[in-house]
């Protein structure tokens, strides 16, 4: 990741809202997916379409009790998304797909070669991702909803981030990485 102004921060007054979220995501149906501002997370959580992201930082630890007062998800969701655990699993209960998947650090200079992991659960509105680390596929999505990018079910979001899991390590820059991935999910 060589080029960091496609980085969004919190403003400071909105992260007491959400303690440890890095960036979320609200799709209405046939809508492009917009930022969410933490203050606005509840709302779109009880709404009936679309489907909301919320991507938290595991470092800290208050994200934890955040996510499991803000999401309804099984315990077992909640468990993986306490970032305890580094093996890599993967499990569902409850129309909740949850886990733990592996992939890059995300380096704003150069290519990385570190294993990070990404702690998730998914169902088909939503999407709750925590990482340690900056990883480069969350980055890389990150991008692409921004260049137009339009997964219509939280599941589709995801399975963007398990193609860039699953990329050829020699795919390029990051920038042709992302139109390699734009690529695969518009065929």
């Amino acid at each position: 990741m060589n080029d960091a102004s496609h980085l969004t921060l919190l403003a400071a007054d909105d992260q007491h809202h959400a303690p440890g979220l890095v960036r979320a995501y609200h799709a209405a149906p046939g809508k492009a997916p917009e930022p969410l501002a933490p203050r606005d997370i509840e709302a779109a959580l009880a709404l009936p379409d679309g489907w909301v992201w919320l991507h938290v930082d595991l470092v800290d630890r208050r994200a934890h009790s955040w996510v499991s007062h803000a999401c309804a998800l099984p315990a077992s969701a909640h468990a993986i998304l306490e970032g305890h655990e580094d093996s890599l699993v993967l499990a569902h209960e409850n129309g909740v797909v949850h886990g733990i998947s592996a992939d890059l650090h995300g380096e704003i200079a150069h290519q990385s070669t570190t294993i990070g992991r990404l702690h998730f659960a998914v169902s088909e509105r939503l999407l709750v991702t925590g990482r340690r680390h900056p990883l480069a596929a969350v980055e890389e999505v990150h991008t692409a909803l921004a260049a137009g990018l339009r997964p219509a079910t939280a599941f589709e979001l995801f399975e963007t981030l398990v193609r860039l899991f699953a990329r050829p390590p020699a795919c390029g820059s990051p920038r042709q990485r992302s139109g390699w991935m734009q690529s695969r999910i518009i065929s």
